[in-house]
């Protein structure tokens, strides 16, 4: 039978930024370098590491709200003349 791995931290304390860059690249995270910034100082605030899990869930939230806006550089625009708060529309 094979062990549980619960979690993964990351040295964010000890290592700073890079030890959260080494991590999106050997998680495949695909933070962007704002939002590298962003954890680090945030991790850093609040005196401890993150872990894996969190580091994942950031991301699938991040995804969920923004990808399209980020990857394929969508806006929100009107459709048929009115405005739309939640419709996506390619520049």
């Amino acid at each position: 039978m094979q062990s549980l791995r619960l979690w993964t931290s990351v040295d964010v304390l000890g290592g700073g930024r890079s030890a959260l860059v080494e991590a999106n690249q050997t998680l495949g995270l695909a933070l962007a370098e704002d939002e590298i910034d962003y954890l680090v100082e945030s991790f850093i605030e609040l005196g401890r590491n993150p872990i894996d899990i969190e580091l994942m869930m950031f991301c699938a939230g991040q995804t969920q709200r923004h990808c399209r806006h980020k990857i394929f550089k969508c806006v929100l625009g009107p459709l048929y003349g009115e405005e739309q708060e939640s419709v996506l529309l390619f520049k």
